[in-house]
This record gives structure tokens, C-alpha cells and sequence, in this order.
């Protein structure tokens, strides 16, 4: 009796264990570059969010941006400079995420907003009504930004 008693509490055991793992163990991250436009002396930026499954980890992603600084990009197409307006200049980061934006289509418009936080290399994307009600709800840090863009994200 005592054997069976100890078989029926392994299963609840298992799944007090899986209940104890954080959330983010069961959702993949993946690796996104975002490559974020932004007007200078202004608070307005686009962003766009790429993924490839060839890029695993950030310092692939890091290197792919490098690559792309002399025009050689292996696996994202971002705009290139020659499409920047004077004026405007555009940075590139690297995330983990969960979330997973649209493909990008160059010539969508830019109807989504929203606040991206941007913590211990993790992307959080936080859909927001309009621009100004981003811009009032975020932190003054320099990884939380608003943003514009031609993206649906599926959280």
C-alpha cells in the first residue's frame, strides 16, 4: 500500500513542479531585431521588427547588424539609407521575444502604436490607443520608448 501511495503522488508532484516554472518557460523566444527610426530633436519614432530563423542568439543578431552598417546583410532587409530622410536616423537593437510582429510589408502604413520596453534583453511590446497616450504612459528610461508601426503584433 505504501508503494501505490507513493505512485499516486508523483503526478502531483509533476505538476506542482511545472506550476512553479516561470511563465516565460513554456513560450519561445525568439531573437528579433528592431530597427527604430526616429526624427532628430523630436520624441516620434517608427520602428520595424525583424526575425529570421537563422539568427538564435543576440550576438548573431549583433553581427548581422554590423554586416548590415556596409550593406551586406545576410537575412534582414531593413530600409536602407538611401530611403532615411535628412534629418532622421535610424538605431538598431537586438530582443528576445515572445511576441510575434506581422511580416513587415514596405508599403503598409504606420497605424499601430506602441510602448517598448526593452529589459535584461527581453522585448515587451504594450499596444497603446494613440501616440499621446503612449508617450504619457511611459517611463523616462532610455530602453521604454513609443513608437509607430506598420506591424501588427500577435501577443
Amino acid at each position: 500500500m505504501k508503494i501505490q501511495a507513493r505512485i499516486n503522488w508523483l503526478p502531483a508532484i509533476a505538476a506542482i513542479s511545472l506550476l512553479a516554472l516561470p511563465a516565460t518557460g513554456f513560450a519561445k523566444q525568439e531573437v528579433w531585431m528592431l530597427a527604430t527610426s526616429s526624427i532628430k530633436g523630436t520624441s516620434h519614432s517608427r520602428t520595424l521588427f525583424f526575425h529570421d530563423k537563422n539568427i538564435t542568439s543576440l550576438d548573431a543578431c549583433r553581427e548581422e547588424i554590423q554586416r548590415g552598417y556596409i550593406n551586406q546583410w545576410r537575412y534582414y532587409n531593413p530600409p536602407s539609407g538611401r530611403s532615411i530622410s535628412a534629418g532622421e536616423s535610424i538605431n538598431f537593437r537586438c530582443a528576445y521575444s515572445h511576441t510575434t510582429p506581422q511580416r513587415w510589408i514596405r508599403s503598409a502604413p504606420y497605424s499601430f502604436t506602441y510602448m517598448v520596453q526593452i529589459q535584461q534583453n527581453t522585448l515587451n511590446l504594450v499596444p497603446q490607443i494613440n501616440y499621446a497616450d503612449c508617450m504619457r504612459n511611459t517611463n523616462s528610461s532610455q530602453q521604454d520608448f513609443c513608437t509607430a508601426s506598420s506591424q501588427k503584433v500577435n501577443l
